[in-house]
């Protein structure tokens, strides 16, 4: 029997990203064929299809759906967006399993034998990436590259651009080979196309990776998809890089 994958009714569009990366990376040695589901009516499916499911949640909104319907127990989830780690896991002891997405200590504490962490994975530019394309750092064009928002939010963007300008390496200030994009704000008017931004990204030695909302950023695993080196600050224990990802 298939695997079910499926998503709530009304929470497909906005959860459909990470669809390529679960089946492409995280699920891609499965011995199973997955199904894939747009919209799963909890109330509405048999036993036998909800112990093969994993529903994907990606707001408080999804995961009180899976509360309301009282039928914990038999299926896994997948929760994704938590990245505050601010999200209720209450309802984590009425599901099977769950896999979840930004690396939380204290989430992983409390749940120890029911909680699986997974690295949050590209956002889609790196499906573009072929592995016949990429070159040593030697030959690529940029030193390299970095393209993001700024906002008061994200203050670790503010202080890596003032330290590369007083070093004096970062955009004219500099003979430093690299592409440096600030755009307005993410899927803004100014944002770069999917193809554009893995052709930049493998053509970079080193991708900077400062923190965003959280210190893991889809950016970190997009240039280690392209061959290239994430270049990100250490942090204390809410970092699934330094604790996990650096001894690896």
């Amino acid at each position: 029997m298939p695997l079910i994958l499926a998503w709530l009714p009304q929470f497909w569009q906005r959860g459909q990203r990470v669809f390529d990366w679960l089946t492409n990376v995280v699920l891609h040695d499965l011995d199973r064929p997955i199904e894939l589901r747009h919209e799963l009516d909890l109330s509405r499916s048999t036993r036998s299809e909800l112990e093969r499911s994993i529903i994907v949640s990606f707001s408080p909104l999804a995961s009180d759906a899976i509360v309301r319907a009282n039928i914990g127990g038999t299926f896994g989830v997948y929760h994704m967006a938590d990245e505050y780690c601010h999200h209720s896991v209450d309802w984590y002891k009425d599901v099977r399993f769950v896999m979840r997405n930004y690396y939380c200590p204290t989430v992983l504490q409390r749940f120890p034998d029911k909680v699986l962490w997974l690295p949050i994975g590209w956002h889609g530019f790196a499906s573009s990436i072929d592995a016949r394309h990429r070159m040593p750092a030697s030959q690529r064009r940029y030193l390299f590259s970095f393209i993001g928002s700024m906002d008061d939010e994200r203050p670790d963007r503010t202080r890596m651009i003032e330290a590369l300008s007083r070093a004096g390496i970062w955009q004219q200030e500099s003979r430093v080979p690299q592409y440096t994009k600030l755009i307005s704000k993410f899927y803004g008017p100014d944002m770069i196309d999917p193809t554009t931004y893995s052709v930049i990204t493998r053509s970079s030695a080193l991708v900077l990776c400062p923190f965003g909302n959280n210190p893991e950023t889809h950016r970190f695993y997009e240039a280690l998809a392209a061959s290239s080196i994430p270049i990100s600050r250490t942090c204390h224990s809410t970092c699934a890089h330094t604790h996990i990802l650096a001894p690896v």
